[in-house]
């Protein structure tokens, strides 16, 4: 957590989603290079990721 935003201590938390990447071969949308080719899958990954990361976050506040 940066130092300049103390007041978020706590609160926030990153997920690391590069693993969850998926080829474009592997995607409906291969010719576009941005919004993970549009795979659900990655969609999917990412958001089970961030629902794990917040369900740690608010386990922690009920302490």
């Amino acid at each position: 957590m940066p130092r300049s935003t103390p007041e978020f201590a706590g609160s926030v938390k990153c997920v690391e989603a590069r693993d969850f990447w998926r080829a474009a071969a592997d995607s409906p949308n291969a010719k576009q290079g941005y919004h993970y080719f549009h795979n659900a899958g990655t969609y999917i990954e990412v958001g089970n990721a961030m629902g794990w990361a917040m369900a740690e976050l608010l386990s922690k506040q009920e302490k």
